[in-house]
C-alpha cells in the first residue's frame, strides 16, 4: 500500500500571538496553540484516519504519515484547518502532502514536503481586514474584526475574546502544563525537581507586574531564541523513527532548559503585598522561544538559556538570542518586532551567541537605524577623518564574549564605579 507524508505548519504565529498588545490576550493565544498543536492536533488526524502515523507534533508544526487515498489525505489536511478556525476563529494552518518511500532518507522527504508546504502557504491569500461602516464597530482590542460582544467597557471580537476567556492567569498552560506528563508545564517541572517554591497563584497579571519587581522598577526583557541550523540537521536524519525521535528531544530540551534557568535565576518576588514570579513565557517549543522577565534578570536569564542549551543540546546544536530590554509600558508587538531583528543579527556569529539593545524611546523599533546613531561615528561631536570609521560596540557577541561582557559588569558594580565616569568611556 503506497503512503503519503503529510506536513502541517501554522501560518503567521507572531501575527495572531501578537494581535494585541495585552498580557491576557497574548497568553491566551500561546495556550490555545500550545493545546492545538500538543494535544487536539494529533486527536484530529487519528479521528480522520486511525492507521495514520504522527512523527512529531509540537512547535507549531506537525508531520504525519498515512495511507494513499485521496480523498483520505485530503480530508486529514481539511480536518486540521477545520479545527484551528473553530478553535481560534482567526488562527490557521496549512497542510501539504507528497508521497512517502520508505526506502528512500526520510529527511530529504520532509524537505520536498516543506517546499510543497511553502508553495501552499504562499497561495494563502492574506486575510483581509474588514472595512468601516457606519453600522459595524470593529473590535477595540485588535482593531481588525468586528466586534460581536461586550467585555467590561470594550467591544470586542470573538478571536479576542476566546484569547481573553484562555489567557486568565489560573488558566496558564505554559505554568500549569496543557496535561502531558512528558511536557509539564514550570509548575510541574518545578515540583518534579522538588522545587516548591512555585505556587498558581504567584502568576503576574500583566508586564507592569513583571516591571514592578525589577530594579530598578519598571523595565522588562523580552528574550526571542531559535536554535541554529535545526532543518539542516533534520535533513540529515535517515528513518522516520530517528526523525521522530531527535524531534522530541529537541522540544523536550529547549523546555528543559529554560524551566531550569528560570529556576536557576528568577525566583519569586513580592510586589503589592504579593508574591509573583519575575516572568511569563510567551511561546516555547520545537526550536523557537519568547519569553519576558524582569528587566535586572533578563541578561542572566538569557545567558543560562544559552550557555545551557549548548551544554546539553545533541549534535552540537547550538541557540541564538536576541534581547531588548525597556519599559514594561514599551508595546510588546514593538519589542518582539526588535527582539526579532536582534535575533538575526546574533545569527550571524555562528554558533551560540546573543545580541541586546537597550530601547528608551517610543519610536525606537529599527535596530540599524539606532546603531548608526548611536553607536557608530556620526554620534560625535567632533568628526573624525573621512576615512576614519568606529563602531562603539562588538555586538552582536559569541556567547564567549558575552559571558566576558557580564563577568566585567559584575565587576564594576562590585566596585561600585560611577556611570559618569562609564558614560564618559
Amino acid at each position: 500500500m503506497t503512503q503519503s507524508l503529510i506536513a502541517f505548519d501554522t501560518d503567521r504565529i507572531k501575527d495572531y500571538v501578537f494581535a494585541t498588545g495585552r498580557l491576557t490576550e497574548i497568553r491566551g493565544a500561546s495556550a490555545l496553540l500550545e493545546e492545538l498543536n500538543l494535544l487536539k492536533t494529533e486527536e484530529t488526524i487519528h479521528d480522520v484516519c486511525p492507521s495514520a502515523t504522527v512523527v512529531y507534533c509540537n512547535g507549531g508544526s506537525a508531520l504525519a504519515v498515512a495511507p494513499t487515498t485521496d480523498v483520505k489525505i485530503k480530508h486529514i489536511i481539511t480536518a486540521v484547518e477545520a479545527l484551528y478556525r473553530r478553535e481560534t476563529v482567526t488562527a490557521t494552518i496549512s497542510g501539504a502532502d507528497i508521497l512517502y518511500d520508505p526506502n528512500r532518507p526520510f529527511g530529504e522527504q520532509v524537505r520536498e514536503a516543506a517546499i510543497e508546504l511553502r508553495q501552499v502557504k504562499d497561495e494563502k491569500p492574506r486575510e483581509a481586514r474588514v472595512p468601516v461602516t457606519p453600522w459595524l464597530r470593529i473590535c477595540d482590542a485588535c482593531g481588525q474584526h468586528p466586534a460581536s460582544c461586550a467585555d467590561g467597557d470594550q467591544f470586542i471580537c470573538k478571536a479576542c475574546r476566546i484569547k481573553r476567556q484562555k489567557g486568565k492567569p489560573q488558566r496558564n498552560v505554559f505554568w500549569q502544563g496543557v496535561g502531558r506528563t512528558d511536557r509539564p508545564g514550570f509548575l510541574g517541572a518545578a515540583r518534579q525537581a522538588g522545587d516548591h517554591r512555585w505556587r498558581d497563584e504567584q502568576l503576574p497579571v500583566d508586564l507592569d507586574d513583571i516591571g514592578a519587581v525589577s530594579s530598578p522598577p519598571g523595565y522588562v526583557g523580552f528574550l526571542y531564541a531559535d536554535v541554529n541550523s535545526m532543518g539542516k540537521k533534520l535533513e540529515t536524519l535517515k528513518t522516520r523513527d530517528e526523525y521522530a525521535e531527535f524531534a522530541d528531544k529537541a522540544d523536550k530540551l529547549i523546555r528543559d532548559v529554560v524551566h531550569q534557568a528560570l529556576r536557576r535565576q528568577a525566583q519569586p518576588r513580592s510586589v503589592r503585598r504579593r508574591e509573583i514570579a519575575p516572568f511569563e513565557i510567551l511561546l516555547m517549543g520545537g526550536d523557537d522561544l519568547m519569553l519576558v522577565t524582569a528587566g535586572d534578570l533578563a541578561v542572566s536569564v538569557a545567558l543560562d538559556i544559552v550557555d545551557s542549551y549548548e551544554r546539553h543540546a545533541p549534535h552540537d546544536l547550538t541557540l541564538s538570542l536576541g534581547l531588548v530590554l525597556a519599559h514594561a509600558r514599551f508595546p510588546i508587538y514593538a519589542m518582539h518586532d526588535l527582539a526579532a531583528a536582534l535575533l538575526k543579527s546574533a545569527k550571524k556569529v555562528g554558533g551560540s551567541a546573543l545580541d541586546f539593545a537597550v530601547i528608551t524611546a517610543v519610536g525606537s523599533r529599527d535596530l540599524e537605524w539606532l546603531r548608526d546613531e548611536a553607536l557608530t561615528d556620526r554620534s560625535f561631536a567632533l568628526k573624525p577623518p573621512k576615512d576614519w570609521r568606529y563602531r562603539l560596540t562588538q555586538r552582536p557577541y559569541s556567547l564567549a564574549d558575552f559571558a566576558k561582557l557580564c563577568y566585567h559588569a559584575r565587576q564594576l558594580q562590585a566596585v561600585r564605579f560611577p556611570r559618569s565616569q562609564l558614560q564618559a568611556m
